[in-house]
C-alpha cells in the first residue's frame, strides 16, 4: 500500500514527536509505504527556520525528527513522474481551487492514497469525485487491520502439537524434546509424521504431511505446533494449506530452517507472529540444559527476550528499531517472486544458513540485494553460517568477508555472528515482533519491545 505525504503531514510530525501523526510515520511504518515528493523536503527546508519560530519549536529537534521521517519515507522526485500525470492532475483539478495539482500526479502514478491536513485540498478533490484521499483517522484504522496479531501465550496444561512437515525425523530423535515439554507443564500430542513408516527424504508423501499440519492448524485444543524438523518440503505443501480457521484462533508455529517458508508465508499473507526457535532435535545431548533452549520456553509463555553477544569487527554500530523478519538464506532467496515473499523495508532482517558453498551464498546475497531486499532496512543480523563449503579452486574469502562485501555500503546497523543458527547457539526470535538492535563498539544487544 502506497501513501503520498503532504507537507503540512511532515510539519505537524515534526512539531509534535507524540502525535499520531509521527508514530503513523516513524514507529506503524513497516505496514505501509510512505512516500515522500521531493519537493514537499524542498518546501519545508525553506520554511522550517520561520516556522520553528512562530511555533516556539527548537529548529535542531525539528531537523532531528524530520530526518526520522525521511528516513522510514520513499523519497520520489518530480522527475521521476511523466509529465502526462501531471497534465491529467491539472485538467482533473482545474476547477477548483487548489495550490499544487502535483499531489495529484503522484497519486495516479503510483496509485497512491493522498495523506493530507490540508482540508481545502481534501475538500476540493472529494468534490470532482477524486477519492484517493485519507485522513489521519483513516490510515491508524488501516493501519491497526495491517499490524502483526500474537498468537496467546501458553500456560500449563495448554497442548503443544509436534509434526514433520518436510524432512523425516525418527521418533526416539524427539524423546528429549517431548519429556522437556511435559516437565514445563505441557500436553504433548505426536503426530503420525513423526517416526512414520516413509522410505524415502520425506516424513511422509505431500498428502500426508499436508493433511496432518492442516489437522494441527485446524484443532483448537492445540495451542502451538513445534515442527520436528526442518530439511525441505514446506514449499511442497504451502499453497494448499488453508489458514482460515488460522487467522481466526491463531497459534504459535514454531521451528526453523525449512520452516523459513510457513514464517514468511504467515506473515506476509496474515499478519501473524510465528516462532523461529529450536525445533525438537536440538533438546538432545543436554541441550534441554542450554539457555537457547530456554529462550523457547521463556518465548512461548510471553517473556521478553533480552539478548546479547560480543561485537565482530565487520559489525557496523547503531540502534535500530522495527519489525523482525528473515530466517534461513536459501528459503529467503526461494521466496522471492512467490506469495510468500518477505517486504523487508524497514525491518530488521536476520539471515543463517548451513551446508552451502561459499560462492552460493555469495549469489543468494546478491539475488537478495538486486531484488531490492537490502536496500531499505531498518538494521541486519548476519547469524551462523556453518559447515561452509569451497570449491576445489578456492573462492578466496571467508564467509565473513563475502557477506560483509555485499552489505558493508548500507548505513543501517549491521550484526555479524549472532547466536541464531543451525547448532546449538540459536536464540528463539519472534517473526513479526517488535525488537531494538543495538550494535556497540564491544557488545550487540537484541531487545523485544
Amino acid at each position: 500500500m502506497n501513501v503520498i505525504v503532504d507537507t503540512n503531514i511532515l510539519i505537524s510530525a515534526c512539531l509534535n514527536e507524540e502525535s499520531d501523526i509521527f508514530k503513523i510515520l516513524t514507529t506503524l511504518s513497516q505496514t505501509i509505504d510512505f512516500v515522500i515528493p521531493d519537493y514537499a523536503l524542498a518546501e519545508i527546508e525553506k520554511h522550517k527556520r520561520s516556522i520553528c519560530e512562530s511555533t516556539g519549536r527548537n529548529i535542531i529537534i525539528f531537523d532531528k525528527l524530520l530526518n526520522q521521517c525521511f528516513d522510514k519515507g520513499i523519497i520520489i522526485s518530480v522527475a521521476d513522474i511523466s509529465t502526462e500525470y501531471f497534465i491529467l492532475a491539472e485538467q482533473l483539478t482545474k476547477n477548483i481551487d487548489i495550490n499544487d495539482a502535483a499531489f495529484v500526479a503522484f497519486s495516479i502514478a503510483l496509485d497512491a492514497l493522498i495523506w493530507t491536513g490540508d482540508l481545502k485540498l481534501s475538500r476540493g478533490l472529494k468534490r470532482i469525485g477524486f477519492n484517493n484521499i485519507i485522513s489521519t483517522k483513516e490510515l491508524k484504522d488501516i493501519i491497526k487491520r495491517l499490524m502483526i496479531k500474537t498468537p496467546s501465550y501458553l500456560k500449563k496444561g495448554d497442548t503443544i502439537g509436534i509434526t514433520c512437515p518436510a524432512g523425516y525425523m525418527a521418533k526416539e530423535k524427539a524423546q528429549t524434546c517431548i519429556e522437556t515439554l511435559q516437565q514445563w507443564g505441557f500436553e504433548v500430542m505426536v503426530g503420525k509424521t513423526l517416526g512414520s513408516n516413509s522410505v524415502n527424504y520425506f516424513s511422509g508423501t505431500d498428502e500426508e504431511r499436508l493433511n496432518e499440519f492442516q489437522a494441527m492448524l485446524d484443532d483448537d485444543s492445540i495451542n502451538a505446533i513445534l515442527c520436528g524438523r526442518g530439511g525441505y518440503g514446506v514449499s511442497r505443501i504451502i499453497d494448499q494449506l488453508d489458514f482460515t480457521r488460522f487467522k481466526k484462533n491463531p497459534k504459535w508455529i514454531i521451528g526453523f530452517s525449512d520452516i523459513t517458508v510457513l514464517h514468511a508465508h504467515i506473515h506476509t499473507k496474515y499478519k501473524i507472529a510465528t516462532l523461529h526457535a529450536p525445533m525438537a532435535a536440538a533438546f538432545n545431548e543436554d541441550g534441554f540444559k542450554s539457555e537457547y533452549i530456554a529462550s523457547l520456553h521463556k518465548a512461548i509463555l510471553g517473556k521478553k527476550a533480552n539478548y546479547k553477544c560480543a561485537a565482530h569487527p565487520f559489525n557496523k554500530q547503531g540502534i535500530a528499531t522495527g519489525e523482525l523478519i528473515g530466517g534461513n538464506l536459501s528459503l529467503l532467496a526461494h521466496l522471492i517472486g512467490t506469495p510468500s515473499d518477505l517486504k523487508t523495508t524497514n525491518k530488521i532482517l536476520f539471515i543463517e544458513d548451513i551446508g552451502e558453498y561459499i560462492y552460493g551464498t555469495d549469489r543468494m546475497l546478491y539475488q537478495l540485494k538486486r531484488s531490492g531486499k537490502l536496500d531499505k532496512l531498518a538494521g541486519l543480523i548476519i547469524g551462523g553460517f556453518t559447515d561452509v563449503k569451497d570449491t576445489e579452486r578456492p573462492f578466496g574469502k571467508t564467509i565473513e568477508e563475502v557477506i560483509n562485501d555485499i552489505v558493508k555500503e548500507y548505513d543501517y546497523p549491521i550484526c555479524f555472528n549472532f547466536p541464531v543458527s543451525h547448532e546449538k547457539e540459536n536464540y528463539a526470535l519472534k517473526v513479526g515482533g517488535t525488537y531494538e538492535l543495538k550494535t556497540g563498539r564491544k557488545t550487540v544487544h537484541l531487545t523485544e519491545k
